[in-house]
């Protein structure tokens, strides 16, 4: 390379005579937009003025030579929040400024697992700039534009903690769009069939159930039966096009491997798919409009106000709707977890158009939903340790104070068994200088000897009578 770098820039890309193979290929490597910063270097101190002669060709290598810059820029500005340990918990106010004018921000949300709406709105609170639309573009154009300087930061706007996403978690990502991307592409319309007989079996028996008379019927004409079949809520009108896109759905899903279930018990329809639970459920909109009574209704109301019918001890009325609901014919598809989503039928793109989005948004979902109860379930798994070493802690303070309350308690016993004894020995002495001895006193003194043994902690006696167990008390003898 340093060879071809000591050519003539000329002689290498506008050779007047015999282009060889070698100077063809440094031609090539010259507009490389990677080129290595040498070659960066060298091009960017002046020489690419000898290019003139050729504008188109001069005005891609400067348009190669910024956006190589660029890119080295926004690369040093993340590896400057970099360690050896990994990536930084932090990164400033200004270096975020100047990430967000180094390139779009839709390329530099994702290396911070955000989207380039939810990293707006965080330079937005932070009072940073940003690019207008088509800035990028202008900028491929090779136009100059202005770029905003930061201002100075505001009360609560100094507080930014961002982190990049690691390599491995970045590119987890892109795999999971990308997967999305497939499957969204894969089911089309023509996968929502109308034959009954090559339904997917729930549906098939949904769509049997619900056009019985006796399925459940609410006021707003909705037939359901969520602890039998399908958790299907649609008007008589609807019930084989939702069946069949609920048909589409579940034969997809269970292709990616996902399980369904009705649950009889609780009514609804569970999905069981990367090792987590959601509901699904297909439903109708039925628009609202306030009643108006009609004049049968009306004559009804007075006959029976006027002839009021005493049964048993309640009186009946006819009732008169205070709203009246007309089917739409628009169905929602529901996936329900922590988060839920859904997918509604809109007067341009009907549901059977969206299968390819609904179900990649339900493998996202059970996704979220499985990583936010696998993170659940790790700080539960937290707290509990900690509960637990905090209950062997005080358990441990609890054990240890009353280990020391005894330990006083004993102290103060064999300190009063031991005044006792003196006390004894006091009273002895008296007795014997005076001569007032007797067997009485004997007695006494032994029986006083055998209290101060029993209160000392170290003598290990029992009293016949203090260590005996406590009577219990008679009752009444009335009762």
């Amino acid at each position: 390379m340093d060879a071809v770098l000591s050519e003539p820039v000329s002689a290498r890309i506008f050779p007047t005579s015999g282009k060889s193979t070698e100077k063809k290929r440094a031609s090539r490597q010259l507009l490389t937009p990677d080129a290595g910063h040498k070659r960066l270097r060298f091009l960017s101190a002046g020489n690419v003025e000898t290019l003139n002669g050729n504008v188109g060709t001069g005005n891609r290598i400067r348009d190669r030579i910024r956006e190589a810059r660029r890119k080295s820029r926004v690369r040093g500005l993340l590896q400057s929040n970099t360690s050896e340990e990994g990536m930084s918990d932090r990164i400033d106010r200004k270096k975020l400024y100047d990430l967000v004018w180094s390139e779009p921000i839709s390329t530099l949300a994702e290396k911070f697992g955000y989207s380039d709406v939810g990293l707006s709105k965080l330079c937005k609170r932070h009072g940073i700039p940003l690019p207008a639309r088509g800035h990028w573009a202008r900028i491929q154009a090779g136009q100059k534009l202005r770029q905003p300087p930061l201002p100075a930061a505001k009360a609560g706007q100094d507080g930014l903690a961002l982190k990049p996403l690691p390599d491995a978690e970045r590119h987890s990502r892109a795999a999971q769009k990308a997967q999305s991307a497939a499957v969204r592409h894969s089911i089309s319309a023509d996968a929502v069939v109308r034959d009954t007989e090559k339904l997917h079996p729930l549906a098939r028996g949904a769509r049997r159930r619900l056009r019985q008379k006796d399925s459940r019927v609410d006021p707003k004409q909705l037939r359901y039966a969520p602890k039998e079949v399908l958790d299907i809520e649609v008007t008589p009108g609807s019930i084989d096009r939702a069946t069949s896109i609920a048909s589409a759905v579940l034969v997809a899903l269970e292709k990616l491997g996902a399980t369904v279930l009705v649950d009889r018990d609780k009514g609804r329809t569970v999905l069981a798919l990367m090792d987590t639970q959601l509901r699904i459920k297909i439903s109708e909109h039925v628009a609202r409009s306030d009643h108006q009574a009609t004049v049968a209704e009306q004559r009804a109301v007075e006959r029976d106000r006027n002839n009021i019918r005493w049964g048993s001890g309640t009186v009946e009325y006819p009732h008169i709707p205070r709203h009246d609901f007309t089917p739409t014919g628009l169905l929602t598809i529901t996936a329900s977890g922590w988060p839920h989503r859904s997918w509604r039928d809109t007067r341009r793109t009907p549901l059977e158009q969206r299968l390819g989005e609904v179900v990649a948004g339900i493998l996202s979902l059970a996704e979220e939903v499985r990583d936010r109860e696998q993170t659940e379930a790790r700080k539960k798994a937290e707290h509990e340790c900690k509960v637990q070493r905090y209950e062997r802690e005080m358990a441990r303070r609890t054990e240890e104070r009353a280990a020391y309350r005894q330990l006083r308690l004993d102290a103060k016993r064999w300190v009063a068994a031991n005044e006792l004894r003196a006390y004894l020995r006091a009273v002895g002495s008296v007795a014997a200088l005076h001569g007032t001895d007797s067997n009485e006193l004997a007695e006494w003194i032994g029986w006083a000897s055998r209290k101060a043994d029993w209160l000392d902690p170290t003598v290990l006696v029992s009293d016949a009578i203090l260590d005996a167990p406590q009577p219990e008390k008679p009752r009444s003898w009335y009762w």
